[in-house]
């Protein structure tokens, strides 16, 4: 029989969980809703209301995605709430990539145009290297661009992007011509033709077949015309939720 000394002496832990442990605990990536340890997680938002984290293999796909589309993707924002990640986590990130440099002669300009220009200025870049100069837009437009950087030198057409190599007079005449039509397609293109997905919100745009749209990023299909996921993309009251009535007479739309 046991005394009340020794029952007193029955050990009864009541210690927390030690912080290591929480650590430990396997998380979400926001992106392929798939559990990923400390180990497999690449980035995490540093936003306090947010903390979603993304594993190893979507940070892969999302970089790529980056610089296949570095204008439209700029800067990497998480998956989940839409804030921009850390720019030191990114820039270390990005820095391994072998396209690193070519990242960073496009989207040099992009920083440029956001922060630092005035309203009457903007970035004229060569299309064969990172060199930029800065033109007024009260001026008369500059058609033709000659490269100062030593190691490119090329001469270029800022409408086509094309390098001068012959008589500017082709390009005088024809890219003129053409130049109220390019800004009218990309304005189009910027303003119109981007969808963000549903669940991830990566910007895409719609090529020529049907609105099936198949995020790059964490591969969802969704509906391009309507925005929706596939269960959601409601056409009508007596619709059931399909693709099929929204590529209907698409040229409608």
């Amino acid at each position: 029989m046991a005394t009340e000394n020794e029952s007193q002496n029955i050990p009864i832990s009541s210690k927390e969980p030690d912080a290591s442990s929480k650590e430990n605990t396997p998380k979400t990536c926001a992106t392929c809703e798939v559990a990923v340890g400390v180990n497999d997680i690449k980035l995490q938002c540093k936003y306090d209301q947010c903390g979603a984290v993304t594993c190893n293999s979507c940070t892969k796909l999302m970089v790529e995605v980056m610089f296949g589309q570095p204008v439209l993707e700029y800067p990497l924002k998480c998956c989940s709430c839409s804030k921009a990640y850390d720019s030191i986590e990114v820039d270390q990130l990005l820095a391994k990539h072998s396209s690193y440099e070519q990242y960073i002669a496009f989207i040099l300009p992009l920083f440029w145009s956001e922060d630092c220009l005035e309203e009457n200025e903007k970035l004229a870049q060569c299309p064969f290297c990172p060199y930029v100069e800065i033109h007024t837009t009260d001026a008369c437009p500059i058609q033709f661009m000659t490269c100062q950087h030593p190691a490119c030198g090329k001469k270029s057409c800022l409408i086509c992007l094309h390098e001068i190599t012959d008589d500017e007079s082709t390009h005088r005449t024809v890219c003129v011509e053409l130049r109220s039509y390019k800004e009218m397609v990309e304005k189009a293109i910027e303003t119109g033709s981007k969808q963000q997905c549903p669940h991830c919100h990566l910007t895409g745009l719609k090529d020529d077949g049907c609105t099936h749209m198949t995020c790059e990023r964490c591969g969802l299909t969704w509906c391009y015309l309507c925005g929706m996921k596939e269960t959601e993309c409601l056409v009508g009251d007596d619709d059931d939720p399909s693709f099929s009535a929204h590529n209907n007479e698409w040229e409608q739309h």
